[in-house]
């Protein structure tokens, strides 16, 4: 699977990302699910780490090191919780 970026805010616009560009890798890992990426996102978050993304714009191949934000959150039964996030919404496609 690889994210085509429908939106693109904050953090990820920083880093040189643009709507339409395509993840294909995450921490030097080929990105496999939406489900993946968000965990890694909230691990390097927790962690006060960078994250290590690529994608694909135009066939070219380009990365950066993004720095994700967190903003307290409810979780499902109303714990505090700060969910991280680089400022991306993808739309999962299949890769061929």
């Amino acid at each position: 699977a690889r994210a085509a970026l429908v939106e693109v805010t904050r953090d990820a616009e920083q880093a040189g990302l643009q709507k339409g560009d395509h993840l294909i890798r995450i921490q030097e890992m080929p990105l496999q699910s939406f489900g993946e990426l968000k965990r890694e996102i909230q691990k390097a978050g927790e962690a006060s780490h960078s994250l290590f993304i690529e994608w694909k714009r135009a066939g070219q191949k380009m990365h950066a090191h993004i720095t994700p934000s967190g903003q307290e959150k409810r979780d499902v039964i109303l714990r505090k919780k700060t969910q991280y996030t680089i400022g991306i919404i993808p739309q999962l496609e299949v890769a061929e």
